[in-house]
């Protein structure tokens, strides 16, 4: 997965997408079971927040706390891996 490498550093959502390649901007780690996104130009109060936007479900990059003063038409979001046949949420 890509991320966004945005001029503005402030903004509160960071686009992503799939390519083939490796992603240049930032690093994808798990602590524990949870997916995090660190880079070191942006400081996130929360390296495993990240938001659903828009009808098509939109996956960003949260720079902001999880669950405080979510933008409008997202909904606040933690991406866990799971042992179990299905999600369990």
């Amino acid at each position: 997965m890509w991320v966004e490498n945005p001029a503005n550093k402030t903004q509160r959502t960071l686009q992503t997408w799939f390519d083939t390649a490796n992603n240049p901007y930032g690093a994808f780690a798990f602590q524990g079971d949870t997916l995090t996104w660190t880079v070191a130009d942006i400081s996130r109060p929360n390296a495993a927040a990240w938001l659903v936007c828009g009808n098509d479900g939109q996956l960003y990059i949260n720079t902001g706390a999880y669950a405080y003063d979510t933008p409008s038409g997202c909904a606040d979001q933690t991406i866990h891996s799971y042992g179990g046949s299905t999600a369990d949420v």
